[in-house]
Formats: structure tokens, sequence, C-alpha cells
């Protein structure tokens, strides 16, 4: 008695104060904070712990008087301020909202004191009905200055409105937190927050809309504290339609309608937070269900897969593609950082898990499906072609480094799925670095990079302008082709120094897979060079070219006079050492015809090496390993192609370079 008697005094004097003197109204926030100390400071009984000798606090001294002085302090204060609130029409702006503040805040968080003290850590039906019935009260009081703000239109009046709007909105908020648990909470404050965007609009009052925005952050809070919504339950639900769906789904659309009724009267900070919320909670829906699906109900699950970081990828790369269109409809901040914020996401997992973490090639996890019908496609297919459908559709809106960086991950994504699936065919399932590489194998990979630079430098050509980027990602083709060509065909997989056999017969062998189908592949590529940028492609594709071609044609030669088994130990025969002279001189011919033709330097170029090399190779190699008809037949037919050559030049190249226009 002597406590509550104290609290009542200190608070009775201030009130009363400030309602007599408007000047000094700011005594009703000291009022309220008094009401509000003296519950949280009201004595417990203190129990000593046995076991530990901990002192463990009880329920407050005379329950019945901590809750008779929390219901009469609390409504005094509101009581008197609304009072003096009614009366004062043509109050000062800050003496309003200091009396408007004391008045809507003080029985909300007295009631909270209260059960907080009395029952934190279960449900409580009469709270919560205390608290429903504080919010009718507010809506009452709110109502009757509905009333008065349309018959004076003051400041005053409409901001107490907005204040004791506010307070029934909270009202109702801890009655549904008083009363309910787990996933209904959820939904509930979701439900209000929207009803709350309603009235904020309908009525015009900005302290609503700041309702929404506490309401978000406090089931951002609750998400925060337990993301399974029901808890361990959740492992036995169904899939997809279990509490995930509603307990995520459900204030992901609450927030998206309230934002969009919030823009339709103002593009604020309030509207804004509606629209970020509701982005984070339908992008937490997807995340979820894809673990709850994947780890047996379980999201708490240490393990990952590469399925579920597929899904995760591709939920990150939809929802950007789904953001810049939003974005690009209509204008929007929010859309425009969290399509950002997801395509960083999803590179960053597409990067760090697909292509790395959880890569088949390295993990040598065996994939999942029928032959190349299998976890590939979800992994590598699927989000490739989200990450270029995200580079179109970002291209006219989104800075260069954004749609550049989306155009990069599918051309990674598309090749990493080409380059895998080939080793399906090779190897099966299991497709682990440690089952090696043979040579078919590493062709078909370098011609899955000439294909896709084909492929990019034919679509650039064919644009509206010739698109110089998709030329960029043709020349990025074709440099990772030499980068596997070099350790590939030039180590691991080389059969002149690998101990592996041709496959197939003396002609149609796996020769041709691994060296003259990527030579034709460069050739076409020189081609379709000459309609794009950048400037070394063509060259750059016809080095290539005719790289390989001689790669084919030696190998060829020696796969002919060895056998399968072409390993260099094996020595050299008299007429394989004369072949590869008459070899390299042929295709020189052929490549100086192809040079004049197409009036192409690279090929004139690359004839020209030939030449010089067989010419070396006949003057230092044939001269002292060849005898009799092979080493004369070698320097008559070398005496031939030079003269031919010396001809060709003469007629059809200098003439031309020395000719005058008419």
């Amino acid at each position: 008695p002597v406590f509550a008697g104290a609290a009542a005094a200190l608070t009775l004097a201030p009130l009363v104060i400030a309602y007599l003197a408007p000047a000094v109204a700011n005594a009703a926030i000291g009022a309220a904070l008094t009401v509000l100390a003296g519950i949280a400071l009201w004595p417990m009984t203190l129990d000593v712990d046995a076991v530990n000798g901990f002192f463990q606090h009880q329920p407050p001294i005379r329950p019945a008087a901590f809750q008779l002085f929390a219901l009469c302090a609390s409504a005094a204060v509101t009581g008197v301020c609304a009072l003096r609130l009614w009366r004062g029409v043509t109050l000062p702006t800050i003496a309003a909202a200091s009396y408007a503040a004391a008045a809507a805040a003080t029985p909300p968080a007295a009631l909270t004191l209260a059960y907080l003290a009395l029952t934190p850590t279960r449900e409580n039906i009469r709270a919560a009905a205390a608290a429903l019935a504080l919010a009718v009260l507010f809506a009452l009081l709110a109502y009757a200055f509905a009333a008065r703000h349309r018959a004076t239109q003051g400041p005053a009046a409409k901001l107490t409105l907005g204040a004791f709007a506010t307070a029934a909105v909270a009202g109702v908020s801890l009655a549904l937190i008083f009363a309910t648990r787990e996933g209904t909470l959820t939904i509930a404050l979701a439900l209000t927050a929207l009803g709350a965007a309603a009235v904020a609009v309908r009525l015009d009052l900005a302290a609503m809309r700041h309702c929404v925005t506490a309401l978000g952050l406090l089931i951002c809070a609750r998400f925060a504290a337990e993301p399974r919504i029901v808890g361990a339950d959740i492992a036995n639900a169904p899939l997809i339609f279990n509490w995930l769906l509603f307990g995520y789904g459900v204030p992901a659309a609450s927030f998206a309608l309230a934002g969009w009724l919030l823009r339709k009267r103002l593009e604020d900070t309030a509207s804004r937070v509606a629209d970020g919320l509701a982005v984070l909670f339908a992008a937490l829906l997807f995340f979820t269900q894809v673990r709850h699906a994947l780890n047996a109900g379980d999201i708490h699950a240490g393990a990952s897969s590469l399925t579920e970081q597929s899904l995760f990828a591709l939920t990150s790369l939809a929802f950007s593609i789904v953001l810049v269109r939003l974005d690009a409809a209509r204008a929007n901040i929010v859309f425009r950082y969290a399509s950002y914020a997801a395509g960083a996401v999803g590179l960053a997992l597409a990067a760090g898990a697909l292509l790395a973490r959880f890569n088949p090639l390295f993990t040598d996890e065996a994939l999942q499906g029928r032959g190349l019908f299998n976890t590939l496609i979800l992994a590598y297919f699927a989000p490739a072609v989200l990450a270029a459908l995200l580079a179109s559709f970002a291209r006219p809106v989104r800075p260069n480094w954004y749609w550049g960086g989306a155009l990069a991950l599918a051309c990674a994504l598309i090749f990493f799925f080409g380059a895998l699936e080939i080793r399906v065919l090779f190897h099966g399932l299991s497709i682990g670095a440690r089952r090696g590489l043979d040579l078919m194998e590493a062709g078909a990979d370098i011609c899955v990079c000439l294909v896709l630079a084909n492929a990019a430098a034919y679509a650039g050509a064919k644009a509206a302008r010739a698109d110089n980027r998709l030329g960029l990602a043709a020349a990025g083709f074709l440099a990772l082709g030499a980068a596997l060509a070099v350790p590939g065909l030039g180590l691991l997989a080389n059969p002149l120094l690998r101990p592996q056999e041709i496959a197939g017969g003396a002609v149609f062998n796996s020769l041709l897979l691994a060296f003259l189908l990527p030579a034709l592949l460069a050739a076409v590529l020189a081609y379709r060079g000459r309609f794009i940028k950048p400037a070394l492609l063509r060259p750059a594709a016809t080095v290539a070219a005719v790289f390989m071609l001689f790669a084919y044609a030696s190998l060829e030669v020696r796969r002919l006079f060895q056998g399968p088994d072409i390993r260099l130990w094996s020595g050299f025969m008299q007429d394989e050492w004369f072949t590869y002279s008459a070899v390299w001189l042929v295709l020189g011919v052929v490549l100086l015809a192809i040079g004049v033709w197409r009036a192409s330097r690279e090929a004139r170029l690359g004839s020209a090496v030939l030449v010089v090399v067989s010419v070396v190779k006949i003057f230092v190699f044939d001269l002292a390993g060849l005898e009799g008809f092979l080493r004369a037949m070698s320097f008559i037919g070398l005496g031939a192609v030079l003269m031919a050559v010396g001809l060709v030049y003469q007629r059809f190249i200098f003439n031309k370079a020395d000719a005058k226009p008419a």
C-alpha cells in the first residue's frame, strides 16, 4: 500500500499540473513514465533456488493490488489527457502531441508490463481480453475525435485521432500476442498491419502508416526468434501446404497489398518498408520451403546438396527478374535495390555453390536421374536460362556491370552444363575428376566452347545493330576453349604422351572429334568474326583453326603408320617421316588458296608458317634422316611448293596491292 500510494501521488501531481497549464504539457508524459515505472518496479516476492543458490523472481506482491494500480493509474492518465484534448480544440501542436502521446501510449505499455510480470511464458486469455477491450476503447475515442476533426479541422484533433487509432491497433496486436502462439500470431499481426494501412489511407493518418512499419518489424522479430513458425512440429508437416506457406505467405501478401494501399496516398518510408517486407517474406517463403522439402522437414539441417543450392539460385534469379520487371513498369527504389540484392545472392550461389562447392566434378557425388536427364538440367541449364533472361530484361534499365554479370554467369553455367553432360556420356552419373579425362572427352569439351562461341557471334552479328558485347562473349568462349586445350589435349589426354589408344579405325577415329571438328568450328568462328568485334576474334579463331588442323593432320599420319598406340617412344619410320613433310606442304598450299579466295590475311600467314616449318624440317631433319628416293622427293616437293607459292603471291597478291584505282 505504501508503494502504491507513493506511486499514485507521484502520478497525480504532474497530471494535475499538466491539465491546468498546457504550457507544461510535458508533465503529462512525466506522469505516464511514473505509472510505468511504478508497474515495472512493483515489489516482487523473492525465492532462493535451493540447488543453485540464486534469487528467483516470483509474481508481484499482492497481485490484485498490482493489477488495480496498473488499471487505475493508466486509466487516469488517459482520461485526464483525453479530456484536456477534447476541451482544448486550439491547443498548440507541441502541447497536443504531449497529451496525445501520454494518453495513447500509457495503457498499452502498462498492460504489456503487467503481462510480463504475471504470465510471461504462456497464453493469457484474460490479458488478451483486456487488450481487446483497450482496443475498443481507443477505437471509440478515435471515432469521437474523427467527428471533432471534421467539425473543427484543427491540427490538435487530427493528431489526437492518429494517436488513438494507433493505440487501437496496438491493443489488437497485444490481444493477438497474449492469446496466440506460433503460426497464428504472424498471420494475425500481418492482417492487422493490412487493416492499419487501410485505415491510414482512409483517414489520412500519418501515425497509422508508421503502425504498419512497427508491425512489420515485430513480425521480423518473430521470424528471427523461430523461423520454423510452429517449431519442431514443422518436420512432420506435408510438402508445400504447411505452416511455412501460411506463416510466410500471408505476411508477404498482406504487406504487398499494404504497400500498394499506402502508395495510393503517398510514397514514403512506410510504403517502402511495406514493399521491402513483402519481398523479404516472399523470399523467406521460397527458401524455407526448399529447405523443408529437401531436408526431411528440418530447415536447420547443417548439410546441403547440389539440388538444394540450384533451387536457391533459381529462386534468387527469378526474384531478380520479377523485381527488375516491376521496377521497369513503375520506378520503385525498393524493387530496384531488392533486385540488386537478389541478383547478388543468385550470382554468389551460382558461382560459389554450383560452380565450386557442390560441383559434382569436385564432390564426386553421383547425379540423380537417368542418362542425360539428370540433376545437371536443374543445377546448370535452368539457372543459365534465367540468368540470360535477367541480362536481357536488365540491360535497358540496369548498369552494365549488373546485366553483364548476369550474362557472364549464364555463359559459365551453360558451359558447365554442356561439359558435365558430356562427362555423363563417358562416365555415367558419377563424374568426379578422379575418373580422369580421355581424348574424345577433351575434344568434346573444346567443341562445346566453340559451339557456344559461334552461337554468341551469330547472335551478335544478327542483332539490329551488331552487338559487340556478344562478340566479347564469343571471344571469352574461344579463350576458354584454348585454356582447356592446353592442359587437356596437350597433357592430360595427349596420345603422344599418355598410354591411351586411338579409338576407331585408321580414318574414322577419335582424332576427328578431338582435333578436326574443333578446327572446323574455329574456322566457322573466324568467318563469323568478320561481322563483329573485338577485332582480335577473327585472327585468334584462325590461329586456333590452323593449329588444330595441323595437329589433326600430324596425328592422323602417325595413326596410319603406327596403329592405335602412337606414343612418341615408339620411334618413327622413314615413310612416316617423309609423309609429315608432304602433308604439311599440302596444308600450306590449301591455306594459301583459302587466303587468296577469302582475302584472309590470317590464312595466308598460317600457310606461311606451315611452309616455313616444312622448310626447316626438310633441311634439318629430312636431310639427315631420309635416304635415297624419299630424300630426293622431299626436296623436289619442297621446291615445287615454293615455286607455286611465289607465283601465287606475284599474280594474286602483289599485283593487287600495286594496282591503281581507275
